[in-house]
């Protein structure tokens, strides 16, 4: 309905009305508002877009979105915004605008398709980011104060253990206690890395999946509990992923640490394979197991967070939540087909981006 706009001595009466009509509408709203033709060339910008940015809308319509930034993330971002053109699915992107007189504007872009055109509604979450960066901080200067004493008393525990003066009934007591400062240990470890993953913004980049693979698989390979599991890998691909290499990495640790955990009993062959082929309209990243699989009544809920109570509290899902959140942000979908005692398959479709 956009498309003509400069063009309104070729429209009637009516459609010059209507037209106008919208004008004032996203005009008149909060929210920032660009529309794009299919070459990413802006026809319309609201007024609200033009009072943030300090800017006369003479100065935006008519130019290409690709004039206001040449660097490979912006390039990368423009590629998403033409994948929502042609899929028809919108996508949604925190981007960080740099302005000669705001300094740094956190902005959420929801790029949505509006017939021929592509519509971006623009939100700004410059305090949302900074809340988000002390949220980060404090929960990290949170989880460094604990684990100053956790490693001290991991310390007198494997002293204790070692001392000729504990019996062993004490030792056994010990053992418990420093088992269970292991696991605290390592949730603080987890918290940290995901706050930091999950917070932070999407950066696109050539991600070489081989290598990202082996990363992971090496992290694996130092822990002697995981010797008996076989792990069988497929990268198949002509063009290249473009990604956010941090969130692929934790998206494949998670995935590949869950087939692990889940594996069946020892006299079963525990195998967990790591698939990434290329489809006409998408990638797609399978890791699937031969484990203890899914119970049906669990596959609803399997991305949400929640603790089960049992002879001791568990802290369950925290890791698939967090899997979750990264696809989404990657503008991906995650399907999972699971069958008890047969194993469990996973697989996440990410969007082509071309350099």
């Amino acid at each position: 309905m956009y498309q003509n706009l400069k063009a309104k001595s070729h429209k009637t009466p009516n459609s010059i009305a209507e037209t106008e009509m919208h004008a004032l509408f996203f005009d008149a709203a909060d929210q920032m508002f660009v529309l794009c033709d299919d070459q990413l060339t802006i026809l319309y910008v609201n007024q609200t877009t033009c009072d943030k940015f300090k800017v006369k809308k003479e100065l935006l319509v008519g130019r290409n979105i690709s004039e206001f930034g040449l660097d490979p993330v912006e390039n990368a971002r423009i590629e998403l915004y033409q994948s929502a053109l042609l899929s028809g699915k919108p996508i949604t992107l925190d981007v960080n605008i740099t302005h000669p007189e705001l300094s740094h504007l956190y902005t959420r872009i929801k790029a949505v398709k509006s017939g021929n055109n592509i519509a971006l509604f623009i939100t700004d979450i410059t305090e949302l980011k900074l809340m988000r960066d002390e949220h980060k901080f404090l929960t990290n200067l949170a989880a460094s104060e604990i684990k100053h004493p956790l490693t001290r008393l991991m310390y007198l525990t494997n002293e204790a253990l070692k001392s000729d003066i504990v019996n062993q009934e004490g030792k056994n007591y010990f053992k418990e206690i420093n088992r269970e400062m292991i696991n605290l240990d390592g949730t603080l470890h987890h918290v940290m890395d995901v706050t930091g993953t999950t917070l932070q913004n999407v950066v696109f980049q050539t991600v070489d999946l081989d290598n990202v693979l082996e990363n992971v698989l090496l992290m694996f390979s130092m822990n002697p509990s995981v010797e008996e599991v076989e792990f069988q890998r497929e990268v198949n691909i002509q063009n290249e992923f473009i990604s956010d290499v941090n969130a692929i990495f934790y998206v494949l640790y998670e995935l590949i640490e869950n087939a692990i955990f889940f594996r069946k009993p020892k006299e079963f062959k525990p195998l967990v394979k790591v698939k990434f082929v290329e489809k006409e309209e998408n990638f797609v990243l399978t890791v699937q197991d031969n484990g203890i699989g899914i119970a049906p009544q669990k596959l609803d809920n399997l991305f949400v967070f929640k603790t089960e109570m049992e002879s001791k509290p568990k802290m369950i899902g925290f890791g698939l939540f967090t899997v979750y959140k990264l696809v989404n942000k990657l503008n991906g979908v995650i399907k999972v087909k699971s069958k008890p005692r047969k194993g469990t398959t996973i697989d996440i479709y990410l969007p082509k981006i071309n350099s």
